[in-house]
């Protein structure tokens, strides 16, 4: 048995068991196994994602003043 039936088989029963989402079984593909292993596991075709679903979240933080730093011996 390959490393990638090996992994093919963990994820498999772990999709079956509700561990593990399509989506995380997606970024493995080209990594641990391929796009037929993920049909396989999944039922679903792959689909490569280019696009991001939604745009990354701008987040603004407070300014400090003064930072102070001290060694402790």
């Amino acid at each position: 048995m390959s490393t990638a039936e090996i992994f093919e088989e963990l994820y498999k029963m772990e999709f079956e068991w509700g561990t593990l989402s399509a989506e995380t079984i997606r970024g493995w593909v080209g990594l641990t196994i391929d796009a037929a292993a993920y049909k396989r596991i999944t039922g679903q075709d792959y689909t490569v994602v280019t696009k991001p679903e939604a745009d990354p979240v701008e987040v603004e933080l407070p300014k400090q003043e003064r930072t102070t730093s001290a060694y402790v011996r």
